[in-house]
């Protein structure tokens, strides 16, 4: 398994989270600490890449659960960008999709 590091880009109100490797029950509370790390108060745009993600089940999903309210709360818009069709499965099992802005590729125009 591959670190996971979050990677602010020049935009504060932009911030990107790329993941890499697996995501399964036993990392996904790490990887939901990631992304809530990456929720701050000036962002309004949150990227996660699943570029570099070589396995997601909805377990591991399931580390985005704790990252919903708080985006929604604060009008953050969620990105997932390089989704897998086994990732989009996963998001679509636990019901998630419509909270989500996903994308099979790279990030739309941010302006």
């Amino acid at each position: 398994m591959r670190r996971r590091a979050p990677h602010a880009v020049h935009n504060p109100a932009y911030a990107v989270v790329r993941l890499a490797g697996e995501i399964t029950s036993e990392n996904a509370d790490r990887v939901a600490d990631e992304l809530r790390n990456a929720l701050r108060p000036a962002v309004r745009t949150l990227e996660i890449d699943l570029q570099r993600v070589t396995f997601l089940d909805s377990n591991g999903a399931r580390a985005f659960l704790p990252v919903l309210r708080p985006a929604q709360q604060h009008g953050i818009r969620l990105v997932v960008t390089h989704t897998s069709s086994e990732a989009r499965s996963a998001f679509d099992r636990l019901g998630v999709t419509h909270l989500l802005d996903i994308h099979e590729g790279a990030m739309p125009d941010v302006g």
